[in-house]
């Protein structure tokens, strides 16, 4: 660590900027986990029925592949919305990078 500070004053920024957008750091965090868990799940379900079972897939497998997709259809869209949107972003920051209009004033 350096004995003018300038360590301890960049780490101060980013917490500061970690506490800012700490609800859209979630949402990226939650939204690139859980897709690729229930990938696993998913594709650990079909190798049980094809690969050990030998039994033909249901419909309730192609259900739970078509939810898949959308739920990471979803989960996509939710990233996007953090990262560009302004999911998750003080109301300054949406007023300053023209996310959102004030149109009148009470």
């Amino acid at each position: 660590m350096e004995s003018n500070g300038t360590a301890s004053l960049h780490l101060a920024v980013n917490d500061k900027i970690f506490r800012q957008f700490s609800d859209a750091i979630a949402a990226v965090a939650v939204c690139t986990m859980l897709p690729i868990l229930s990938t696993i799940a998913v594709a650990l379900r079909i190798l049980a029925q094809k690969g050990l079972k030998k039994v033909p897939l249901g419909a309730d497998d192609y259900f739970i592949i078509a939810g898949l997709v959308f739920a990471s259809a979803n989960c996509g869209q939710a990233i996007w919305g953090a990262v560009r949107g302004g999911l998750g972003w003080p109301v300054e920051y949406l007023i300053i990078y023209g996310r959102i209009t004030i149109y009148s004033k009470v």
